[in-house]
């Protein structure tokens, strides 16, 4: 029901918002409106008629932020990944009754992570990368995932008072590793895409008194969307990796001409969680704490199975 009230606006908008018209009919290459209100309606039905998990997605990556659902349905219908012959087919297969699958989840975030390039880059997407560190210096790769997960136990422990300060986030976070400015320009990141709240003040940047709690989409991206293949295959291609080796690795493995494209795929996907793991002891190696709980090697096992920790 929230996902159809989400489209409903989003129809509504396609039908009125004139600035928004015009972005999509240069996207869709002078396309008549009306076919482009049609495939409005056709992704909606999609969605809507699609697996739950889909449907999951899309709520909990907009929360009720209607301008982030309108980029999300903007980002899936630009993208160069995105059929749109497919999508009709399958729009004409269900409204006939002879099929009752809609649109995928992996199929959706192949097109909304990648956009109009071959690749998944953060920057110009509207899905966050949750491992992303830093190209200038060298930083953890898990200062947005240890928030999440520090709001997130929080959460747990009190139904009644969920919110944390800005200043109780960045001393937990400093007492494992975590640089303070680090902590505050990942808070002020995951603040504008929906993934951290604040009561105190809707919008970042956020200052030391500020109470913050996790997102609906904070939520999923930390128990749901990191744990997809696809999401994973994406990210492998944006990470900044700081280990050399790691990185001949899978130069050696891209230039391998006897494996094909899903094999050079799942080994670039395997390095990086790898090399993410071995970053990850390394960090936990010399800090404690309540809340907080390993994230890439339980990522490697669940896809590789158990033989991955050999690899670490």
């Amino acid at each position: 029901e929230v996902a159809r009230r989400r489209f409903d606006i989003m129809r509504s908008r396609v039908a009125n918002d004139n600035k928004l018209r015009k972005k999509l009919l240069a996207a869709l290459a002078g396309t008549p409106f009306e076919s482009v209100r049609s495939f409005a309606e056709i992704l909606a039905d999609l969605v809507l008629g699609g697996d739950g998990q889909l449907k999951e997605c899309v709520v909990a990556l907009s929360g009720t932020n209607i301008r982030r659902a309108l980029d999300l349905l903007e980002g899936f219908s630009i993208s160069t990944h995105t059929d749109l012959e497919q999508l009709f087919r399958m729009h004409v297969k269900q409204s006939q009754g002879r099929s009752s699958g809609g649109l995928g989840l992996d199929l959706f975030l192949r097109s909304a992570m990648r956009g109009t390039g071959s690749r998944y880059v953060e920057q110009t997407s509207t899905i966050v990368n949750l491992f992303q560190a830093s190209l200038a210096r060298v930083n953890s790769h898990f200062t947005r995932a240890r928030i999440l997960q520090l709001l997130n136990w929080r959460l747990r422990q009190s139904y009644d008072n969920k919110d944390i300060r800005v200043a109780d986030v960045v001393s937990e976070l400093g007492s494992i590793g975590h640089r303070a400015d680090d902590v505050d320009r990942a808070l002020s990141y995951m603040g504008a895409r929906g993934l951290v709240n604040s009561t105190s003040s809707q919008e970042p940047p956020w200052d030391f008194g500020h109470a913050v709690h996790i997102g609906a989409a904070g939520h999923y991206y930390l128990t749901t969307l990191i744990y997809n293949r696809e999401y994973q295959n994406n990210v492998a291609d944006d990470i900044v990796v700081y280990d050399e080796a790691t990185l001949e690795g899978m130069r050696v493995v891209q230039l391998d001409r006897a494996l094909d494209w899903p094999m050079k795929n799942e080994r670039k996907v395997r390095a990086v969680l790898a090399y993410l793991a071995r970053a990850e002891r390394v960090e936990l190696r010399r800090v404690k704490a309540e809340w907080l709980e390993p994230i890439a090697e339980d990522l490697g096992c669940r896809r590789f199975g158990t033989i991955f920790r050999k690899e670490i």
